[in-house]
């Protein structure tokens, strides 16, 4: 992503400091043989300014002394602290003094025929206020006094909302060594030209706060490039965080280098297509480019939230032609955030209310040739993959022209990709159109909208149409290691495969669950097993409406394989008179058994398996008994629907209510049994499939 520039300020002395701690976490009582008296020197500044102003040491300080030995021993402060000479406390032999050298903090410094050798760590446990500006002390052999100066400087930050996610701190310098060794000379350490970069960490040993400092103890010298960011729980930089100066600037011995105070954005972002900002405001939106960019680079932090402008966002850079780029050039969503679509081109200030459907388009497109067709030289559209077990919201979001060729073996799929056993996907108010995969056959065929390969993904007042497949599910496909596919009062339509094996869905595996409530699927065709669903995963469908999805053989419908279960209430499920014929089943049973719960109206059953018929069925009935000509219009909610010619009597409330509760470890607390597909509630006595009469 795009880096800001911070010019860091000229470094200024500190007047009088505060201590810093490095505090003992198991007992309070400091134990050894041997007292030192150890004082900050009267024109010697330490790490930072205390609440009083005075320079101190601190409860837990420790500094490392070398010995007649040959070894550095540590000594600790006894006490608490708060003055600039404290009594420390440590071991020595009987015939062992202390001589040449005293280093604070303590650590893994060296002595030898050259003279001392400074260690600065690469990592410091960090508390805020804490600070480890490197001190030494010239010592006299056997003495019980120690007098320290300075020996290098200190980068001093300052980060302002903080997210909760941020676990460290780290600071990065180009071409210039800042852990490891240094030789002390002149009474100070100084950076030194190396090949690459350096970095010092703070692993923060308290939760962060919305607003906190870090303190960097750093050699002497001048630095070209230096690099701040916070850092999540797996050391890895938070995008949103990272500040670069490349600005020359000079850490003088016994001073503090201050980098101006900036504020992370976030956890509100803003997206217009064309954007000049950051994504503080509308007026300060992102561009689609950059969104893309830190959605790839996981810059965003659990619980963002971000605000899309209407506009056509392509997802990749590059046309994939015999699809070079498709495992590559696309975005990948890993965070648990919410995204919101939808709000007009124009917007501006801070305004994000909405409702939906609207008006305005948000579009994720493959379409990177803009021909308005899904084709060669197009792209991949999205790859969700949550890290652990998080939750990805969609709201009013287009999904449109993603493409494939028949070139590819690969997983992915030209729509939306989930995988991850932790991944949680929902889709609310959005549109998942007109995306295309040619590839022909095996676990990578198939689910040109949704290819669910681990996890769950939930559809809420969603449309899924125009999607083609070459075979195995022309719209979604579950692949394996149990997926969950929920549905609730969402329209498919227009989906298909060139092939065989489900027009709409194929659940592909025994370990996956579909769970259908007032949708409705409407001419979704293959050709063989399954107009609108096929496969061997378990169904469990309520108040939804099948009609004219179709095949060239058998069956119209349904093809369920396996050994997985399926159920079904208050259903309508039927085919025109002059598709089901012959074979051409509506409900074709293979190998395992279709369990009406009630009320299920539909035109044909077939198959090996068992059909277990249930109270209030209606068989034998066609299209034209029930719809006359169909006709998908727009009844007052967010998908159109087929309405019926009349009414038919269907399952009470209390039916169906007992059907989700008996099913209530599959069937989600959130869908809604007794309303419509429009949202509408329902009668006492309900009308049969999708749409409810007066």
């Amino acid at each position: 992503m795009k880096k800001l520039l911070y010019h860091i300020c000229a470094a200024v002395f500190l007047l009088a400091l505060a201590s810093c701690s490095n505090e003992l976490e198991s007992e309070d009582v400091v134990k050894g043989n041997t007292e030192l008296s150890v004082t900050i020197g009267d024109n010697t500044t330490r790490v930072s300014v205390n609440q009083q102003g005075k320079t101190t040491w601190s409860k837990g300080d420790e500094i490392s002394v070398y010995t007649t030995l040959n070894r550095f021993q540590t000594f600790t402060l006894e006490g608490d602290g708060g003055n600039k000479t404290g009594k420390f406390i440590g071991y020595l032999d009987a015939d062992e003094q202390i001589l040449d050298y005293a280093v604070y903090p303590a650590g893994d410094h060296q002595v030898s025929s050259g003279g001392l050798k400074i260690n600065m760590p690469k990592r410091y446990n960090y508390k805020s206020g804490d600070a480890f500006m490197p001190l030494v002390a010239q010592v006299t052999q056997g003495a019980n006094a120690i007098s320290f100066s300075h020996a290098g400087g200190l980068l001093s930050c300052t980060i302002k909302n903080i997210p909760s996610t941020a676990k460290g701190f780290m600071l990065i310098t180009d071409s210039k060594q800042i852990t490891g060794n240094f030789d002390l000379q002149s009474q100070a350490i100084h950076t030194k030209n190396i090949t690459g970069k350096d970095t010092i960490r703070l692993a923060l040993q308290e939760e962060a706060t919305s607003e906190m400092t870090f303190n960097v103890p750093l050699p002497e010298g001048t630095y070209n490039t230096i690099s701040v960011a916070l850092t999540n729980a797996d050391g890895n930089p938070i995008s949103t965080t990272l500040k670069t100066s490349t600005v020359p600037n000079t850490v003088a011995i016994g001073s503090v280098l201050q980098l101006p105070a900036y504020k992370v954005l976030g956890p509100d972002f803003y997206v217009k297509v064309n954007g000049t900002g950051e994504g503080s405001s509308w007026d300060d939106a992102m561009s689609g480019e950059k969104f893309r960019e830190m959605v790839n680079s996981k810059a965003f932090s659990k619980g963002d939230i971000i605000y899309m402008a209407a506009g056509t966002y392509y997802t990749g850079t590059t046309a994939n032609v015999n699809n070079q780029n498709a495992l590559t050039d696309h975005m990948k969503f890993c965070t648990g955030i919410t995204i919101y679509g939808g709000f007009p081109a124009n917007s501006t200030g801070k305004t994000h209310t909405i409702s939906y459907p609207s008006a305005h388009e948000t579009i994720l497109s493959g379409d990177l040739n803009q021909n308005g067709t899904p084709d060669e030289g197009d792209c991949h559209l999205i790859h969700v993959e949550m890290i652990g077990n998080q939750t990805i919201t969609f709201n009013g979001v287009t999904f449109k022209n993603g493409f494939i060729g028949n070139t590819l073996s690969d997983q992915l799929r030209p729509g939306i990709y989930v995988s991850g056993d932790g991944t949680d996907v929902h889709f609310n108010y959005c549109k998942i159109l007109n995306n295309v995969s040619k590839i022909n056959g095996s676990n990578a065929a198939g689910g040109s909208a949704i290819g669910l390969w681990r996890g769950s993904a939930t559809l809420y007042r969603c449309e899924v149409s125009g999607n083609k497949s070459h075979d195995r599910g022309g719209a979604i496909r579950l692949i394996s290691n149990s997926p969950k596919l929920l549905i609730d009062q969402c329209l498919f339509h227009n989906n298909s495969t060139e092939w065989d094996w489900g027009g709409c869905i194929q659940g592909s595996t025994t370990t996956g669950s579909i769970v259908i409530n007032n949708s409705t699927f409407y001419e979704n065709t293959t050709g063989n097993g399954g107009g609108a669903i096929n496969g061997s995963s378990a169904m469990y469908i309520s108040n939804s409406t099948f009609v004219n999805n179709s095949c060239n053989s058998d069956p119209q419908d349904f093809r369920t394989e396996g050994s997985e279960k399926h159920y079904s209430i208050n259903s309508i499920i039927v085919g025109s008179r002059n598709q089901v014929t012959g074979n051409k089943a509506n409900i074709y049973v293979n190998n395992n058994s279709f369990t009406s719960q009630g009320y299920t109206v539909y035109g044909t059953k077939g198959g090996s398996g068992t059909f277990k018929a249930g109270n209030g069925d209606i068989p034998g009935r066609y299209t034209e008994d029930i719809f006359g000509i169909p006709n998908l219009t727009n009844q007052g909610g967010t998908t159109s629907v087929l309405k019926p010619l009349n009414k038919i009597n269907g399952a009470s409330l209390s039916e169906l209510n007992k059907f989700k509760l008996k099913f209530k470890d599959i069937i989600p607390e959130t869908f809604d049994l007794t309303i419509d597909q429009r949202g509408k509630k329902r009668q006492a006595t309900t009308s049969v499939g999708a749409y409810e009469f007066d």
